[in-house]
């Protein structure tokens, strides 16, 4: 019979289930069978409610996985909003032999080798920021035990009848570079503000609602820094979180920046601007913010995480100065409102940098751009 299940995250915690069956024991997604007459995503639905009382909307297939001919586990990135989890019930089962026992918000750091495996198989990878973390993890092997494999060579059995691999428990830390003794890669999220009440200086109700939807998938963040100016410092408000620090950096053009390329040209040719000036002030602003960056990674504990809220121009330009050679070619149009890039740092090197779009996000065009030099009042400066 086929299975589906949702995947729900907030910042780095996954909403898990603990199933207790006689002696075994294991956290898993909340999901189950696919019943007659229902599609698997609104299986997935149906046994999110049931398991955490919350009510979801899919927002994309993460994963198919066949185990036989009629056996199909589908998997689906769910969004709950700022709804709460409780555990619920499985209606297949008497009120006294439950198998659902907790519902909880977990690291990954907190689960078994063996239960991590299955959230893999589901496609967590393909989801922020897991990917990133496991990026993070270095080449160190690992191996919860050697006991999987009985004499004839015949693999365990685990939950749901697959074939499972060791019931060990160890945890793997989220390491960068090398060895065991290398250190956690620390990410640094750069964003565009959200929309503001044009001519005022203050964020509109769109932009709040857009800022608060963004920000319910975002954090912990150990630091959050923003430009200057309200509207940056609004929206990370809105988002929710407060703001540790204010950088003029942050919030204006240097004079001369549109001379070389349009602030909303995109990151492609804000990248081919700087390579074919090196010297030029396109260049020299994308290597400040660069430094401004470093600093702040440096600030990060290992493993820690950073939010920047400025304007446009400027995250692409961060971006750029960060990894100057990267390949900036198939990244689209500028950055729209909340959108932007997730950085990730080994010691203050920025080793990877990811682009990160809203769903329905406004086209920048004619929206506001940073404080530019210029002082075109038609930009919304």
């Amino acid at each position: 019979m086929s299975r589906a299940q949702a995947i729900v995250v907030r910042g780095q915690e996954v909403l898990m289930v603990r199933h207790r069956q006689g002696e075994a024991e294991w956290w898993c997604l909340p999901g189950g069978a696919v019943l007659d007459g229902e599609t698997p995503a609104e299986a997935a639905l149906r046994e999110l409610e049931e398991e955490c009382r919350v009510r979801g909307r899919v927002v994309r297939e993460t994963s198919v996985v066949t185990y036989g001919p009629d056996d199909r586990h589908y998997t689906y990135l769910v969004d709950i909003g700022r709804q709460e989890p409780a555990l619920g019930c499985d209606p297949e089962h008497a009120a006294d032999s439950q198998v659902l026992q907790e519902v909880r918000w977990m690291r990954l750091d907190a689960l078994s080798e063996r239960d991590r495996a299955f959230l893999w198989t589901a496609g967590l990878l393909s989801v922020p920021p897991f990917g990133g973390l496991v990026l993070g993890w270095g080449d160190a092997v690992s191996y919860p035990c050697s006991n999987a494999l009985g004499s004839a060579g015949h693999i365990a059995t685990g939950r749901y009848g697959q074939e499972a691999g060791s019931l060990g428990s160890s945890s793997p830390s989220l390491r960068g570079n090398g060895d065991a003794g290398g250190t956690a890669l620390r990410i640094i999220e750069h964003r565009r503000h959200t929309m503001r009440a044009k001519p005022g200086r203050h964020l509109s109700q769109p932009g709040v609602d857009l800022a608060r939807r963004v920000g319910e998938g975002l954090g912990p963040f150990h630091r959050v820094v923003t430009s200057s100016l309200p509207r940056a410092f609004e929206t990370a408000l809105a988002m929710g979180f407060a703001v540790d620090e204010q950088v003029s950096l942050l919030a204006s053009l240097p004079d001369g920046f549109e001379d070389e390329v349009p602030w909303d040209a995109g990151i492609g040719r804000i990248a081919s601007a700087v390579r074919r000036r090196p010297d030029g002030t396109v260049a020299r602003f994308a290597h400040q913010l660069a430094a401004f960056h470093r600093d702040l990674a440096a600030r990060l504990p290992d493993g820690g995480r950073a939010l920047v809220i400025s304007h446009g121009g400027i995250v692409e330009a961060s971006a750029v100065g960060c990894k100057p050679d990267g390949d900036y070619a198939g990244w689209g149009p500028a950055f729209g409102y909340c959108e932007g890039v997730r950085m990730y740092f080994h010691g203050t090197r920025c080793e990877r940098i990811e682009p990160l779009r809203v769903a329905a996000a406004a086209d920048p065009g004619g929206q506001d751009g940073a404080a530019g030099g210029t002082g075109d009042p038609a930009r919304g400066v």
